[in-house]
């Protein structure tokens, strides 16, 4: 069993349990905000009780209402690229030495792509460069 967020024809962020494949709704549990806060025992509890099958797609776990920021510093690939492009030649060596991490802003969760979905490039961008992104709740 597996928590899972599908969207349905009528809910784009239907929190699920899934097993083997199969999605189930959880009445009590209708969003993965809702889920976040329960005690472990209310979540165990809730889920034991799943109503019906839902069909849908499995997409980001992530609740609606979330912005997604990054914290930190970039790969060396892409530092030694951007120091190229600004005309600061430490502005990366600023941020590896800076007392904070930097925070960047990402996406807002209706842009936000799960594992294997596909992902949209800009048609003017130029430097389109992915880098693999982890997501702490």
């Amino acid at each position: 069993m597996k928590f899972s967020i599908v969207k349905t024809t009528t809910n784009d962020y239907q929190f699920a349990v899934t097993v083997d494949g199969k999605h189930s709704s959880v009445s009590q549990i209708p969003t993965l905000t809702q889920a976040m806060h329960l005690t472990l025992a209310e979540l165990k509890s809730a889920v034991a009780n799943t109503s019906e099958q839902i069909t849908g797609s499995v997409v980001a776990p992530i609740a609606p209402e979330i912005e997604l920021w990054g914290a930190g510093v970039t790969y060396l690939r892409s530092r030694d690229a951007r120091k190229e492009e600004s005309g600061v030649p430490d502005v990366y060596q600023r941020v590896y030495e800076a007392d904070r991490p930097e925070l960047f802003f990402k996406s807002n969760a209706v842009r936000a792509r799960g594992s294997n979905e596909k992902v949209g490039i800009r048609y003017d961008s130029d430097a389109s460069v992915p880098e693999p992104e982890v997501a702490i709740y």
